[in-house]
């Protein structure tokens, strides 16, 4: 089952919604390959390129957070720091088993990091991330730059890395 992008997903209708979008994509992708039984090379690329958009993002989310005063902020970067961490053990784990010969525990192993990445994207965008938008809702309409702002203009303008849109992205 793969995720689509729904309106009531949107944050801020600009930066944090496009990145959100562009992780959704990675994701779908990685459960589209896993389900079609692609080469344990092949995922264990896929799941450290997720860890790199992701770390990205959440420190674009992190600069925009700041931006807008978000009294939370600090927690949300420990929160950030956290997922990251636990992020970095499971692509360990994945590596592991799809190192191992026994094909029951890398199909296992797979089956489980699908129900992890849909449950922490979902919980990411329509959890934690719901705290942002009164604020940044308050300043976009304070500034337009916030509204028309690309991530690449973000990158630069907040000393945070740009991000790329998913080569093989299901949104097209």
């Amino acid at each position: 089952m793969l995720i689509k992008w729904k309106d009531q997903f949107s944050i801020d209708g600009a930066i944090i919604d496009d990145d959100h979008r562009n992780l959704l994509d990675r994701i779908n992708y990685i459960v589209t390959s896993i389900d079609a039984r692609c080469c344990a090379k092949d995922a264990s690329n896929a799941f450290r390129d997720l860890f790199r958009v992701t770390e990205a993002h959440f420190r674009r989310e992190e600069a925009l957070q700041k931006a807008a005063s978000l009294p939370a902020a600090q927690t949300h970067h420990f929160d950030h720091d956290d997922i990251l961490a636990s992020f970095r053990i499971h692509i360990d784990e994945i590596e592991y088993s799809l190192s191992q010969s026994n094909d029951q525990e890398k199909k296992r192993c797979l089956s489980r990091s699908k129900a992890i990445l849909y449950r922490w994207i979902l919980s990411h965008i329509i959890g934690d991330d719901r705290v942002m938008i009164d604020y940044v809702s308050a300043m976009q309409a304070a500034d337009d730059y916030w509204r028309t702002t690309s991530l690449d203009e973000l990158a630069t303008h907040m000393d945070s890395p740009a991000i790329e849109r998913h080569p093989k992205s299901l949104a097209g």
